[in-house]
């Protein structure tokens, strides 16, 4: 072996080591041109991400503000329709169809005392007749509990309590030939 084909081996082995550091450099640029791309790719992903969790927020802040018009004014309807309801019945009450009394109503709105299972309290008479009265609902009694009634400038009247409701107490008076 001679010098020159010395040389020569050590230039073919540095033109291999040359060329597989080459084929080693394009592959870790190609490696890195793949990691750049899908470091590009999650970036975009996670503006997306973010945006599409503003875009949720946003409609449930909206979505809760309409929830909140939509309840105060369900409650305000609500009212209405009670404000209604109790306007019509008294519509049909004073109504001489509606009156199921069998003497005229009188509208008091008085403070009075009524007695049930011997305890006394205090509520408002709201209309009497001969026969009967609408009190202020009392808590003590149920329908068919037997109660007394100061009825103002005629005294106290016995009788039994047939309805009530979440606002009055219907009574209707065991003697109801006693003063109208």
């Amino acid at each position: 072996m001679t010098t020159i084909d010395g040389i020569n081996r050590v230039v073919a082995e540095i033109n291999e080591t040359a060329a597989a550091i080459a084929t080693a450099v394009e592959e870790q640029n190609a490696a890195t041109r793949e990691i750049a791309g899908n470091v590009e790719d999650a970036a975009r992903g996670t503006g997306e991400v973010t945006s599409n969790i503003k875009n949720i927020a946003d409609s449930t802040a909206e979505a809760g503000r309409i929830s909140g018009e939509v309840k105060t004014t369900t409650e305000s309807m609500s009212s209405d329709i009670r404000e209604l309801q109790q306007k019509l019945t008294m519509i049909v009450r004073e109504s001489v169809a509606g009156n199921r009394r069998g003497a005229e109503r009188q509208r008091v709105n008085r403070p009075t005392r009524v007695k049930v299972n011997g305890s006394t309290e205090e509520t408002t008479l709201k209309d009497v007749s001969a026969t009967g009265a609408e009190i202020e609902r009392v808590d003590s009694v149920n329908q068919g509990s037997h109660i007394e009634v100061e009825v103002p400038e005629r005294g106290s009247r016995t009788g039994t309590v047939t309805r009530v409701t979440d606002k009055s107490t219907a009574v209707k008076f065991a003697d109801a030939s006693a003063g109208a």
